[in-house]
């Protein structure tokens, strides 16, 4: 068995009248993709939207995404089991896009007769930032919070606590974006649960910290109502 990966890597993704890749760029044509995609859906509507790393965009009910990826010759299987039949994988030649990912979103309905295993549970993805990855890991002995940067994985605020969750309850984030610049979280630490905002993502600390360092004390209000009083006296 050889195979033999041919990767494409993409500047911009924008809709066309025809699709085709042309200097570095994908066009799409709406058309073409709902044609694809047809016998897959079986007559389930479905919208199609582009979304690009720092765009001010908060893709939601995320079910799974997917590598874009596609055999150039006859041998093997993409994806068998599921836009073919089932086969051997791993042969033959396939072109796959890197910085490219497929996101699939959706409402299961008749959620009430669900029970609450079933139940699926909301997955997010902010496209705003950086583009940057953030993500969980236990490199440094406890779960802390990561943005991946040139290949590296970057600390936001190391601290000997857990920011993870049980790894069987799926898509329960102990994180999320209030907005580019400002990211909320929660940890347990000393047996306690304690919520924090990050803000400069390195810079940053739980939350009585981070009133003080951004002046938020007694000293401060104080000096500020008085300040106003003296104005409208």
């Amino acid at each position: 068995m050889r195979l033999e990966l041919v990767d494409y890597h993409l500047e911009d993704i924008q809709w066309g009248e025809h699709t085709l890749l042309s200097g570095g760029t994908l066009f799409l044509n709406a058309a073409d993709v709902q044609n694809e995609i047809k016998d897959l859906v079986r007559n389930v509507g479905v919208r199609l939207e582009l979304a690009r790393p720092g765009e001010s965009k908060r893709i939601i009910h995320v079910l799974d995404t997917i590598h874009p990826l596609e055999k150039i010759d006859s041998a093997g299987h993409t994806f068998p089991g599921i836009d073919q039949p089932a086969g051997l994988v791993g042969t033959g030649r396939t072109a796959r896009l890197r910085n490219m990912l497929i996101t699939i979103t959706g409402l299961f309905p008749h959620q009430e007769l669900m029970s609450p295993l079933e139940k699926p549970r909301e997955g997010i993805i902010d496209m705003s930032g950086a583009g940057a990855l953030y993500f969980l890991s236990d490199r440094s002995g406890g779960w802390n919070l990561y943005r991946a940067e040139a290949g590296k994985a970057v600390p936001l605020y190391p601290l000997e606590a857990e920011f993870g969750r049980p790894p069987w309850a799926f898509r329960a984030s102990s994180y999320a974006f209030a907005s580019p610049q400002l990211l909320y979280c929660s940890y347990q630490k000393n047996g306690l649960s304690e919520l924090a905002a990050l803000d400069r993502f390195g810079a940053s600390a739980p939350g009585g910290e981070v009133l003080e360092r951004l002046g938020f004390n007694v000293a401060n209000v104080v000096a500020r109502a008085t300040a106003l009083l003296e104005r409208v006296s």
